[in-house]
């Protein structure tokens, strides 16, 4: 069993209720581990309380609610929100079992595995990489049966081949919306065009500069002015030819270096 003393920079970021919430976890005998993800650890300005849970038990949700029914909770996708009227942020739960979990990861280096995943609750869409980059960065609290510690030792030995595998995925999207530009669809059709290769753009920006990314939200304080500026010049392009020339000088700036020049 591996049991981590959270180090006192983690520490001072956690508040008391999130503290009591994983000491009572790491009681129960059907969690085999608790990592601590997201933005917490590499920030001291965060949004929530992140917290991802290995498990084996067959109703995970309703005892996780039964045990924290003190708490205001809500099932979102994979996990357990607990949420405060007061000033405390919010608590995630997310919940899988080992073998989910392991499943998931391994397969995010595949070739065939979907680019992004359409999540309810996310801006754009949930990005693969976002759940490499907090395995890497994520504070280990519990883990009885090592598993974070052998999933973070296979990402780092797979670490630049996922990356690469990610840079030509985004690269195969632009080329192929590129296309679809210049073929003659409709007026809503090149919005949404757009708007996918605005995405694309961000992805491909931040893997090129091996930045953590942490999703679509908050991008003005996330990109540099210069790139701000050229992305929110682009979405508001309304012709598929302006669209498209453009599509190619910004992966040509992003790729080769080149000058983006202005309309």
């Amino acid at each position: 069993m591996t049991l981590i003393m959270i180090g006192n920079k983690i520490e001072n970021r956690l508040n008391q209720v999130t503290m009591n919430i994983i000491n009572i976890l790491k009681q129960q005998d059907y969690i085999n581990g608790i990592a601590l993800v997201g933005s917490i650890n590499i920030s001291d300005n965060f949004n929530d309380y992140d917290l991802l849970i290995l498990h084996e038990h067959d109703d995970i949700f309703g005892k996780l609610k039964n045990i924290f029914s003190e708490y205001n909770t809500s099932i979102i996708d994979d996990s357990i929100r607990i949420t405060f009227e007061d000033s405390n942020k919010d608590i995630n739960l997310a919940l899988y079992t080992n073998k989910e979990f392991s499943n998931k990861v391994y397969s995010l280096f595949k070739k065939n595995n979907p680019i992004g995943e359409h999540r309810e609750w996310a801006i754009g869409y949930w990005l693969p990489e976002m759940l490499i980059q907090d395995l890497l960065n994520c504070t280990v609290i519990y883990d009885k049966l090592n598993n974070f510690h052998n999933l973070i030792r296979y990402i780092k030995g797979k670490e630049v081949d996922f990356r690469n595998l990610f840079i030509e995925k985004c690269k195969c999207e632009i080329n192929t919306k590129i296309k679809y530009l210049n073929s003659h669809i409709s007026d809503l059709e090149i919005k949404i065009i757009r708007n996918d290769l605005l995405l694309a753009f961000i992805r491909l920006s931040s893997l090129l500069d091996c930045l953590h990314f942490t999703g679509f939200k908050k991008l003005d304080s996330k990109l540099n002015r210069y790139f701000y500026q050229i992305l929110s010049d682009f979405s508001e392009m309304e012709n598929s030819r302006d669209i498209s020339i453009a599509a190619n000088k910004l992966l040509n700036h992003l790729l080769l270096g080149e000058a983006y020049e202005f309309k």
